[in-house]
């Protein structure tokens, strides 16, 4: 098994959360190896930065409101 999105998609989607600042969507990630799900978390800067994205097996992002659901939708 292995991820189905590479490194440039990943930091896309860290930048596009970054860049909603107080209004991005917590987030949680399974891992590819151990099938470990994270807790949730709402820092994008660092926790998901750490280049280890063929790891992922998958990202969910907890969506809270209707601001939120359109700026993922547009991903």
């Amino acid at each position: 098994m292995y991820s189905v999105m590479n490194n440039t998609k990943w930091l896309e989607l860290q930048s596009v959360m970054i860049k909603l600042k107080d209004h991005s969507p917590k987030w949680r990630v399974n891992n590819l190896e151990n099938d470990y799900t994270s807790n949730w978390d709402g820092e994008w800067h660092y926790h998901f930065s750490d280049g280890g994205f063929k790891g992922i097996k998958w990202v969910e992002l907890k969506v809270d409101t209707e601001f939120q659901r359109e700026k993922c939708m547009e991903l």
